[in-house]
């Protein structure tokens, strides 16, 4: 199975490329694409705007736990080093 992605602004040249695409092969029409080897396709009144924005929300959420562990990790040191500099003041 292959895929085929047709980009065209008239309508008219979409049916007929379609039209000519399934009398040479058994094809399927399925519809307008969201997302396309990971980019997802977003329309917009005069444009058409891809992005992967929608893999990177994945990946940070699939990696939410070692991102907070080591912000948490940076403060830790942070409160140390603001307790020493306050303890030498205070000395």
């Amino acid at each position: 199975m292959d895929d085929i992605l047709i980009f065209e602004m008239d309508l008219e040249v979409i049916k007929t490329t379609k039209s000519l695409l399934s009398s040479n092969f058994d094809m399927k029409d399925m519809g307008l694409a969201d997302v396309i080897l990971g980019i997802k396709i977003i329309r917009k009144e005069n444009e058409i705007v891809l992005t992967q924005s929608h893999y990177i929300k994945k990946v940070l959420k699939k990696f939410d736990h070692l991102i907070a562990s080591l912000y948490l990790l940076y403060l830790i040191r942070m409160l140390k080093y603001i307790l020493t500099l306050v303890e030498r003041y205070l000395n």
